[in-house]
């Protein structure tokens, strides 16, 4: 690298080893200077350690070097010491000179920086400023940009964190305070004494009419608690209305922790508020729902990606029969594996109940899969219809006799065409999340929480069917942790036995209606959904 200072307009480089020597041989021969002074010239000027003085800037006059015999090298730039005291500048005299063809002009002095100068280590202050054989040294020049930086330094300070504003810090409730238990009397007593139930309260006890097509829910009191009856839209005669629980304020963080927070997987608002809605009620819950949802910190942080609209959507068939046809597809590699190995999901769902099972696996091969489906379809039944993509996993010869072997009809959807598994692809992308969640709050062990991830799906109704997978597949409503803080909020009796002829009559009824809604709820979320999605489109 060269350097280049100017003596006299005779632009010198900056050499080191042999060049140094070879070049001062050659300035000897012409005159200019004197071995000891090249090589006070140049030789490059240390790294200051952090106890020496920083490199200060030269001056803008030119400094002639004129042979003269070796001088000491010694600093000429002083300042105070002592860092307590005030720096004050200390000028420069005019260097003497020896006898000389012309005399040493003397230097302009340097503006005194404490923050660039100091005294080196052993020199006394009036022992420098009064040395009359001192010479100034040739110093590289800062660049500008580091100049620019040290001034900034030097005229501005840091904000301490004292001088940071300070508002007033809010105090949540504890989570021991959160999530213990309330009893029956607690509650009742939070029920009665909260205001903004009263209007409810005064509704309940004044005798409301009942529940009629014109007068679809009412507010009634059943031992000593308060609850809202609701008629669905699909009511039937032999049905029975929603009862939900109306909760006071004191208990409605708890609730929806409970409802979106692991382990009900961070869902999005709607399932949150379909979660609350099926047991609970409160004026403005759903604006309650979608302030906890959007504020919370982990669904933040991690987001979904978006699809683009392309051409028309073409709705599938809708299947009546539960298991008749399913959808299967692997979700991953992970970015790591747990800590028993696994690194993919195998997920399957049924078209007409949106159930879904998920199996974790440590390999895509296909022994690994057909194993998996094995113990799916030893819980659910062997189904008519299979859909996959075109994996080479799904097409091996393993896969090929499993599907014969159980008469099932194989469909392979088109490559590169992702909709035609649209209903599995995006139950992919809300356990993918799902996941990601758990484990940006959790350690990696995801596959240990997973079928606690699939209970908070199924339990929750699907916008498009009305029902959750839980209510189609069982014909009644799933017990989980919303509906066991209701039960001690009640205080649970046991009822009565039932006759099994009975229960098994009420069960067949209940799922024949309820399958038939669920396909009428169905055909009209598919219409609403192309007219949205066509907006957007176009024939090709």
């Amino acid at each position: 690298m060269w350097t280049f200072a100017v003596y006299d307009n005779y632009p010198i480089p900056m050499l080191l080893g042999e060049d140094l020597a070879n070049h001062v041989k050659l300035a000897k021969r012409v005159g200019i200077v004197t071995r000891s002074q090249a090589k006070q010239a140049f030789t490059p000027s240390p790294v200051p350690e952090p106890s020496t003085r920083a490199p200060s800037v030269l001056p803008e006059t030119q400094t002639k070097v004129v042979e003269l015999d070796p001088l000491p090298t010694t600093e000429t730039d002083v300042v105070d010491p002592i860092p307590e005291t005030q720096p004050k500048p200390v000028p420069e005299p005019e260097l003497a000179t020896q006898p000389a063809p012309e005399p040493l002009p003397a230097l302009s002095p340097a503006p005194a920086n404490p923050s660039t100068t100091s005294t080196p280590e052993g020199t006394d202050l009036a022992e420098a400023a009064n040395n009359p054989t001192q010479e100034a040294q040739p110093e590289p020049a800062i660049p500008h940009s580091a100049q620019a930086d040290s001034g900034s330094q030097s005229m501005e300070t840091a904000p301490t964190p004292a001088s940071l504003p300070e508002g007033p810090s809010p105090s949540p409730q504890s989570k021991e305070e959160l999530m213990s238990p309330a009893s029956r009397e607690q509650f009742q007593a939070e029920q009665e004494a909260d205001d903004s139930l009263q209007k409810a309260w005064a509704v309940a006890q004044s005798t409301p009419p009942p529940l009629s097509s014109s007068n679809r829910s009412r507010f009634v009191v059943e031992q000593g608690l308060l609850y809202k009856e609701t008629l669905s839209g699909g009511h039937q005669e032999d049905w029975h209305p929603q009862r939900q629980l109306v909760v006071p304020t004191k208990y409605r963080v708890k609730l929806l922790s409970l409802a979106h927070d692991h382990p009900s997987g961070h869902s999005g608002v709607n399932r949150t508020k379909d979660r609350l809605g099926k047991s609970f009620h409160w004026e403005e819950m759903g604006k309650d729902v979608a302030n906890y949802v959007r504020s919370c910190e982990v669904c933040q942080r991690v987001g979904k990606p978006q699809d683009q609209v392309k051409a028309p959507l073409q709705p599938l068939p809708i299947i009546e029969v539960p298991f008749q046809r399913v959808a299967v597809d692997i979700l991953g590699p992970f970015p790591k594996k747990t800590p028993r190995g696994k690194q993919y999901i195998l997920t399957f769902m049924d078209f007409a109940t949106r159930w879904l099972e998920a199996v974790p696996l440590s390999n895509t091969r296909a022994k690994s899969v057909c194993q998996a489906l094995t113990d799916i379809f030893a819980r659910v039944g062997w189904p008519s219809d299979i859909l996959t993509d075109s994996g080479t996993n799904f097409l091996a010869g393993t896969m090929k006799n499993l599907w014969e072997a159980h008469g099932m009809n194989h469909l392979v959807a088109t490559p590169y065409h992702h909709e035609t598994r649209g209903l599995v692809e995006r139950f992919n992308g809300t356990l993918g999340a799902m996941i990601r969640k758990f484990v940006n709050e959790h350690s990696n062990d995801w596959n240990l929480v997973l079928q606690q991830l699939l209970f908070a799906y199924r339990a929750v109704p699907h916008p498009c069917l009305g029902f959750s997978p839980f209510e189609l597949v069982y014909g009644c409503e799933v017990k989980g942790p919303l509906q066991l803080v209701k039960q001690q909020w009640e205080g649970f009796t046991p009822s009565p036995g039932t006759n099994i002829l009975d229960f098994v009559s009420n069960l067949q009824s209940t799922l024949r209606h309820s399958l038939a809604l669920a396909k009428e709820n169905l055909k009209d979320a598919q219409e609403e959904q192309k007219a949205w999605y066509d907006k957007h489109s176009r024939e090709r």
